[in-house]
This record gives C-alpha cells, sequence and structure tokens, in this order.
C-alpha cells in the first residue's frame, strides 16, 4: 500500500499499473490479485485509507501515516485529497459504483462540517456548507488544469474559504436553511 500510495501521487490514475506497484514494493505481481482482488481494489482502498490517515493524524495525533514523513499535515492532507479526487474521477470513468466512495466521503464532509461552529447555524447548514467546500476542493483538483488555475487562483479560493465562516448566517438566513424543507405537495 506504501508503494501504491506513492504512485497515487506521482504518477496520473490511468498510468499506474499492477508491475509498476509490484516492482516498488518489491513483490512478485501475483500478490495485487491473491490480497486485493484487482488494481482498482488495492487503489480505492489504499486512497481512502491514506487520506484517512492523514485526517486522522491532522485530527487527534502525530503518527506516521501511508505517507512520506517531513510535509505538514495540511500539505499531506491537501496533496492525498487531490489524488483521491483524480483517482475517484479515473474509477468513475472505468465504471466502478461511486457508492465504493461513499462511506469515506461521508467522513469527509461530517469533519469539514464541524468546522462551522457558528451556534446559530442548523445541522443543515453546517452539512450545505460542508459540502459546498468539499465540492470547491474537488473540482480544483479535478478541473483546475482544464479551468488554468495559477496558484494565486488557488490561493484566492482557498481564502475565500476560509472566510466562509463570516457570511454562513446571511446565507442560511436567505436560503432559509435554518428550517425544514418544505414537503411537497401530493396530486
Amino acid at each position: 500500500m506504501n508503494a501504491t500510495v506513492e504512485l497515487i501521487l506521482t504518477v496520473p490514475p490511468a498510468d499506474i499499473t499492477v508491475h509498476m506497484i509490484c516492482n516498488r514494493a518489491g513483490v512478485h505481481h501475483d500478490y495485487v490479485a491473491r490480497y486485493f482482488g484487482s488494481q482498482d481494489e488495492l487503489l480505492i482502498r489504499t486512497s481512502e485509507q491514506a487520506l484517512l490517515g492523514v485526517v486522522a493524524r491532522e485530527r487527534f495525533s502525530k503518527d506516521d501515516t501511508l505517507l512520506v514523513s517531513g510535509r505538514t499535515a495540511e500539505a499531506d492532507i491537501f496533496e492525498m485529497a487531490g489524488a483521491r479526487y483524480r483517482l475517484i474521477t479515473y474509477l468513475l470513468a472505468k465504471g466502478v459504483d461511486p457508492s465504493r466512495f461513499q462511506a469515506n466521503q461521508k467522513v469527509i464532509v461530517d469533519l469539514a462540517s464541524s468546522v462551522f461552529i457558528n451556534p446559530q447555524l442548523s445541522e443543515r447548514s453546517r452539512r450545505n456548507f460542508a459540502l459546498i467546500m468539499t465540492m470547491l476542493l474537488q473540482s480544483m483538483h479535478v478541473l483546475g488544469d482544464i479551468n488554468e488555475l495559477s496558484p494565486q487562483d488557488k490561493e484566492d479560493i482557498f481564502g475565500f474559504m476560509s472566510l466562509s465562516g463570516l457570511f454562513t448566517e446571511h446565507v442560511q438566513d436567505s436560503l432559509g436553511w435554518d428550517k425544514p424543507p418544505a414537503k411537497k405537495k401530493k396530486k
């Protein structure tokens, strides 16, 4: 898995092969099928574990994770999140069921919603803001090159995200996120 995460971080997902992984890990290529079932399963399990590992390290401890140490936890999270989003996009295009990623994505959204600590915000608002911020990050990683995002553009987006807590209450009130969703009328 360490060899796989190194490749996920440095090689486009479509270019990663079982032989690359096994050569880097020093094991026979049959190892992947025997222990993981497929290359896709190894990629999924590795990226999910690595991202959750760096998030957990940042939040709860400072233990080593699957990532190379010596970087800040924030850099690890951003880099691994980007690699995960690109990998998910690739695997979805290959036909992997989206439900494969939902459990860990829920953990990530739940962690993101904990950033919005304003006691005036409803749970619905916290979740919506977490989803918006998560989708902004996903878009930056997956579509950043298409949109020709410069380092300054990325800093500006992060600046916006870091200040989002200043206007959350106004957005909540304007959009009615503090109220239960309206029930649909039966025809």
